[in-house]
């Protein structure tokens, strides 16, 4: 069920089940914007529907968000997004009948893994915070 539903969201997002699906197509950076742009309201129908899954974390979605902005630097850059919302929502339907404390916890472990593996390091300090948001 999980994987049926981490599924629906990549499809309606509009990442489809793999990125190579968009492999040749130019220009991804519209698709990725329009993905990391989609995923809170599409979690929020999904749990209006009943899915089981938690409420959209801000903060994860903002990683993606800078994940998606500082993609170029990657010839990577629509893999590595696919791969991180990939994981942010398996975490979100993983978290979905956590308590609050624990859903945090598990964020935040989350948040660490997507800064270190995907945003170039030149934005993280050495304790694994991202410099942009600390600009905010």
């Amino acid at each position: 069920m999980a994987l049926e539903l981490e599924e629906e969201i990549m499809r309606e997002i509009g990442l489809g089940q793999h990125y190579s699906f968009y492999n040749g197509s130019g220009s991804c950076e519209p698709i990725r914007r329009t993905a990391v742009s989609r995923l809170k309201d599409i979690i929020n129908k999904k749990r209006s529907e009943g899915k089981k899954i938690a409420p959209p974390n801000l903060g994860l979605i903002k990683i993606l968000e800078d994940i998606n902005k500082f993609g170029e630097e990657s010839q990577y850059s629509l893999t590595n997004t696919w791969h991180a919302i990939s994981y942010v929502i398996a975490e979100h339907i993983h978290q979905a009948k956590s308590k609050a404390q624990e859903r945090e916890e598990a964020y935040d472990r989350m948040s660490k893994y997507l800064k270190n593996r995907y945003l170039p390091k030149h934005l993280i300090d050495n304790q694994g915070r991202n410099l942009l948001a600390m600009k905010n």
